[in-house]
């Protein structure tokens, strides 16, 4: 993973057009057409977008406003639905484009079919649990670490060592830490659900817990997620030297 979120799996996602839509604005392929919103609001995203997401292959969008927010359509291939875990990543995309174009606020997403017809709609609810969201990234070796405002320099560089040490040097792992609610909060992509269950792995992350609380001088917790770094268990400091 070396985007935010994995925006490999998003433009892989996306149809092609067949010219079903005018041309509005066009940039690297991003086609959006847009109504009731200012040209400011639509370069914007069509900045985001096309700098994400822009490979040349033509990807259409519409954009309108919906009360003090957004609603955007994204025509999305045959097949997408197929996978529950899509809906997820959409999820995340709209919290992304919440964050980095829109300043906050909520944005409504269709993803339909080439003829616009709506298959699902996702909102831009729940983004605190997408870790990566509107973080810092710095890579330690192999490892990617994403930060927070909340995380110092010297703190990002002790984490990053210490995870270094224990994960070693070779493997590609990601993380992301932040201090939140008087906790310090290792954040851990861990795909193997297995792992969920496993006591010698879960007293593993209890001693990292501890140890990421040291270090940051406050109570740890491991938050172990999914590939999206959606948060699916949590493993708390306890019984530390």
């Amino acid at each position: 993973m070396k985007k935010l979120i994995p925006i490999v799996w998003v433009v892989s996602f996306i149809a092609s057009s067949c010219g079903m839509i005018p041309q509005k604005m066009e940039r690297n392929g991003v086609r959006i057409e847009y109504k009731g919103v200012t040209k400011d609001e639509a370069d914007q995203l069509l900045d985001f977008l096309a700098q994400e997401i822009g490979d040349g292959q033509t990807k259409d969008f519409k954009l309108t406003k919906e009360g003090e927010g957004y609603r955007i359509k994204m025509v999305v291939k045959t097949g997408f639905m197929d996978d529950p875990k899509n809906v997820e990543l959409m999820n995340d995309f709209a919290c992304e484009i919440q964050a980095k174009v829109y300043k906050g606020k909520l944005v409504t997403m269709d993803l339909t079919n080439d003829n616009w017809g709506v298959l699902t709609t996702v909102k831009s609810e729940g983004c605190d649990e997408f870790g990566m969201i509107d973080k810092e990234r710095k890579v330690f070796s192999n490892l990617e670490l994403y930060y927070g405002s909340t995380i110092s320099e010297k703190e990002r560089d002790d984490v990053g060592n210490y995870l270094t040490d224990v994960f070693g040097r070779t493997s590609d792992a990601t993380f992301v830490i932040e201090k939140k609610d008087d906790k310090a909060i290792l954040s851990i992509v861990v795909i193997d659900e297995k792992y969920y269950h496993d006591e010698e792995a879960l007293n593993d992350y209890r001693i990292i817990a501890c140890d990421i609380g040291k270090l940051l001088n406050m109570k740890g917790e491991v938050h172990m997620c999914d590939e999206y770094v959606k948060m699916k268990k949590v493993v708390k400091a306890e019984k530390c030297d």
